[in-house]
């Protein structure tokens, strides 16, 4: 069991939504008493220096200033997650191992945000139309809203009926967003991996997990800000699959360092000897997709929080994800002690088009056109091989790294060139002695992940 560091995002939100040193006015052109204040573009409502310290509303916009406000309950205490892991590994060949794991994951008094400073909803009933909002068909869903609508006519509702404003409980301030430590998470997973050890440098490690991952709290990091939950009221109704639940995942590892030439053909020695060739490949199902519609249905006043109805939160499953990574390493050994290293990475070598669903955020900006879904297609490009440097730079002494399986104790790196290091210049800290290969573990295979 270990407690879990509070993120710094709740911090520097409770910082800055003090009610005191932020506010903000909202207009509606098409409210009868807005629009008469209502300033025409480009005139800005108001007008300060750059260099002011402190810019005021003109007179009468006081009653129609609010104030958000982020605190952290009273009762709030820090996250908390335990752990318990089973494995069990057997030998079933020469140098050929089988190993089962589970792994149980619990984490409790997780953050979750509450607009504490909302009315109890109503169940209101929306007609639904089509994209153009102007054929109806013939359906309608409900919604828990926490404002009331208006079905008489009057200035400020024209054409019945109408959404009436939000009526807060305390209606000088405007969202109160309260961080409890209310929230929990599952996860449950297996592992069946097989590792082949075999000598002259090789390596195999095959591994599938079949895992699945539950909360009620979406996580901060992940949505970019504090997200609130969709109903104050019913928290529990957030309980889903996590942003994170992946239920398949294969990994395939290899390492291989021939040495096909020895004593007695030391020429095609120093040609095809010292060459490591590594690579990675990495499959896995979709992870979940969380289903927004846009608008403000429950009119809260967050247009972020609104899911699909009938949908829980993260109901879809997005695409898959494959990528094969490749790594090419050259030793050039320079006498007493020292060698030099080539290497050649290429990323996402068949240049599968991974896509990722994830929302458009735009920071301080809310619109119902935030809720957009678009493919990330970043990872779709050519295999990229990075070039050896043919420049090669006078070696200065650096300060001894962190110990590295693959490399004996007494190596230490003398310098290191380019973005992704594919030239890199070691020497012996002492005198050249025989160590014993060690297969380098799952992480250490020499990649560059991005």
């Amino acid at each position: 069991m270990f407690y879990v560091r509070i993120p710094q995002i709740y911090n520097s939100a409770i910082a800055t939504e003090n009610g005191i040193t932020d506010a903000q006015v909202f207009l509606n052109n098409s409210n009868y008493y807005d629009h008469q204040v209502f300033p025409n573009y480009p005139n800005p409502l108001v007008s300060c220096p750059v260099t002011a310290a402190s810019c005021s509303l003109p007179a009468g916009f006081t009653e129609g200033i609010t104030n958000n406000v982020s605190a952290f309950a009273p009762n709030f205490v820090t996250p908390r997650v335990q752990q318990t892991s089973l494995t069990l590994e057997r030998e079933v060949a020469d140098h050929t191992t089988v190993a089962v794991s589970y792994l149980y994951v619990h984490g409790e008094h997780l953050i979750r945000a509450l607009d504490v400073n909302l009315p109890q909803p109503v169940a209101l009933t929306y007609p639904i139309f089509d994209s153009t909002g102007s054929i109806f068909q013939n359906g309608y869903y409900t919604v828990d809203s926490f404002a009331t609508w208006q079905y008489t006519q009057s200035l400020t509702c024209p054409f019945p009926p109408c959404i009436n404003p939000l009526g807060r409980p305390i209606a000088q301030l405007g969202a109160i967003d309260e961080f409890q430590s209310a929230a929990s998470s599952v996860y449950n997973g297996a592992t069946l991996s097989i590792n082949r050890r075999v000598a002259r440098g090789t390596y195999l490690r095959l591994a599938y997990t079949y895992a699945r991952a539950i909360d009620d709290g979406q996580d901060a990091l992940v949505a970019g800000e504090p997200a609130t939950v969709q109903n104050s009221y019913a928290p529990n109704a957030e309980r889903g699959p996590s942003v994170t639940d992946q239920r398949s995942r294969f990994v395939a590892a290899f390492s291989a360092e021939p040495r096909l030439f020895h004593r007695g053909h030391e020429l095609l020695g120093h040609i095809f000897n010292d060459w490591k060739l590594s690579s990675i490949v990495t499959a896995g199902s979709g992870r979940p997709v969380n289903a927004t519609v846009s608008g403000d249905p429950n009119q809260d006043g967050n247009y972020d929080n609104d899911r699909l109805p009938g949908y829980s939160r993260n109901a879809f499953t997005g695409p898959d994800y494959s990528s094969t990574d490749l790594r090419l390493v050259r030793k050039i050994h320079l006498g007493q002690g020292c060698r030099l290293e080539f290497t050649a990475d290429s990323f996402n070598l068949f240049n599968r088009d991974n896509q990722r669903h994830h929302h458009i955020r735009r920071p301080h900006r809310r619109s119902h056109y935030l809720h957009a879904i678009q493919h990330d297609r970043r990872q779709r490009h050519l295999p990229r091989l990075l070039p050896a440097a043919s420049k090669f730079y006078e070696a200065q002494r650096r300060l001894r790294p962190p110990p590295n399986p693959t490399r004996p104790e007494n190596d230490f790196l003398i310098g290191s060139w380019g973005a992704d290091t594919p030239v890199r210049y070691f020497c012996k800290a002492a005198p050249r002695r025989r160590v014993p290969h060690v297969s380098p573990p799952l992480r250490d295979m020499g990649f560059l992940f991005r």
